[in-house]
């Protein structure tokens, strides 16, 4: 699940701030409804100075509210109307993560993400690695005129406390495509495209079913062998 926003064409609205610990927070897409937890609404703001660059989530549930604040690395372009949200079935936690404006340009990788319990409100940071996917300068000249992160898709899922990444895209090399697994060693590649497109995670927390053959020739992997 994704976070996204939600409505139509609507007239367009004032800025809404908000007053918390001491900081005015400016609102991020007053007209959208972001939808990091299921069943439950958020509103996103941001606050930032020359030292602090913060995002505070609003939930609401059955009318009341409570916050989060994610702590961004200073220096970084972080889209902040993009933070992105994947259940983990097996843990019952949601994983938060947001990328730079020029995550696969050059050879940088500027992404954050974090493992957030809705029941708790406790919040864990995460370190993501670079992975076989990050472009040189070289590479970069062949994403033509707006740079690799035009032609580049990463989305990250969250299975039995370990974290997966499907990377896809005109940018990439057959070899930095695919689904990659989040090991202690680094990034594991589990599978390519375009196997990687269809799959499904098993309830008891272990196998990933690649389905491009089908229910009846389904090939397994299973994570907790790393």
């Amino acid at each position: 699940m994704t976070a996204k926003g939600h409505g139509g064409l609507v007239a367009p609205a004032r800025t809404k701030t908000l007053e918390y610990e001491g900081l005015r927070w400016k609102q991020i897409n007053p007209h959208f409804s972001f939808q990091l937890i299921e069943g439950e609404s958020a509103e996103l703001f941001v606050f930032q100075d020359a030292l602090r660059h913060w995002l505070l989530v609003k939930r609401t549930m059955k009318g009341r509210d409570s916050y989060v604040k994610l702590e961004l690395k200073q220096g970084n372009d972080f889209v902040v109307g993009s933070l992105e949200s994947s259940f983990d079935p097996i843990s019952k936690k949601y994983l938060w993560y947001i990328f730079d404006r020029g995550f696969a340009d050059g050879e940088k990788w500027r992404v954050q993400a974090w493992w957030f319990d809705p029941n708790t409100n406790a919040l864990a940071e995460l370190e993501i690695p670079k992975g076989p996917w990050s472009h040189s300068f070289l590479d970069e000249l062949s994403c033509l005129s707006c740079g690799c992160s035009c032609y580049s898709r990463y989305e990250m899922y969250g299975f039995n406390d370990r974290v997966l990444i499907k990377v896809s895209g005109k940018a990439f090399s057959s070899s930095e495509s695919g689904l990659f697994l989040l090991t202690k060693g680094g990034w594991e590649k589990i599978a390519g495209l375009p196997e990687a497109e269809l799959f499904l995670l098993s309830p008891k927390g272990c196998d990933i079913a690649f389905l491009s053959q089908g229910l009846s020739r389904a090939r397994y992997f299973s994570v907790c062998d790393f």
